[in-house]
């Protein structure tokens, strides 16, 4: 057994049916279940806390349960055991899947975001995500947790990965797009012909989040009221790309590598 599954099998409350049902669990939500397993015990201190009833409560956010549930005293989770609640678990998780157009998941901290802070997908490295923490603590601190449990993964390859100069109507900037999901935009700064593109700040940055599946490549930016969803079709090209910004009326993008538009 793996590090995660073993200790679930052995601690009081949860056992082989919880992991019987997580592994079926995780399958159905696209990720493998020692993620979801690693995430459970992350929440759990270790799959130390159990109910009902669920006396440990984190003081920040009332939350408590298998992945931290939130809400007032009497909710329906404070009544049910590690394995009914990953029927609610699989809720919650279907509906931020649909949030962000997530099929499969790509790594553990891609989940561990949907559970920890949804919205923190969008936000900047140095982004305050409450506590006194930044996205990169965070990111950086799971990574340690989820490696050490015997986690392992690989960022995405697809070719879209590295900077895009970007043209939508009369706009130009740049899109630089991450193996991990993490995607950012930015207004090109004006410097002499010839020179080396400056680095860009995070201030001056707008992050987001972007998916892929066999056939497109779909991608959003924060804030979380920003209606616009980009959409291109793979195979991702060498040079010029260009697609779609939804919903309709939002116009066309243009994507190209290098210093001039090709024709």
């Amino acid at each position: 057994m793996s590090h995660y599954e073993q200790a679930a099998h052995d601690a009081r409350g949860y056992g082989a049916e919880f992991v019987s049902k997580a592994m079926a669990v995780a399958g159905r939500l696209g990720m493998p279940y020692d993620w979801l397993l690693g995430i459970v015990s992350w929440e759990t201190g270790g799959f130390k806390a159990v109910g009902p009833p669920w006396n440990s409560r984190n003081a920040k956010d009332n939350g408590g349960g298998i992945i931290g549930f939130t809400g007032a005293d009497g909710a329906p989770w404070e009544k049910m055991t590690p394995t009914e609640q990953l029927d609610l678990v699989e809720r919650y998780y279907d509906k931020w899947k649909d949030q962000y157009g997530i099929d499969t998941f790509r790594s553990p901290i891609e989940a561990y975001w949907i559970v920890t802070g949804p919205w923190g997908l969008l936000m900047n490295p140095q982004a305050d995500v409450g506590g006194g923490r930044n996205r990169q603590w965070v990111v950086d601190t799971m990574v340690g947790v989820f490696t050490a449990g015997g986690l392992s993964w690989s960022d995405s390859k697809i070719g879209v990965e590295g900077a895009w100069n970007v043209r939508i109507g009369d706009w130009t900037g740049i899109f630089v797009f991450r193996g991990d999901g993490d995607i950012w935009y930015a207004k090109v700064p004006s410097r002499p012909p010839g020179s080396a593109m400056p680095e860009i700040g995070y201030s001056d940055r707008t992050y987001g989040h972007w998916i892929f599946d066999d056939s497109t490549v779909k991608w959003r930016f924060g804030p979380n009221t920003d209606i616009r969803r980009f959409e291109m079709s793979r195979p991702v090209p060498d040079g010029k790309w260009e697609g779609f910004i939804r919903p309709q009326g939002q116009g066309n993008i243009k994507m190209w590598r290098g210093a001039v538009e090709p024709d």
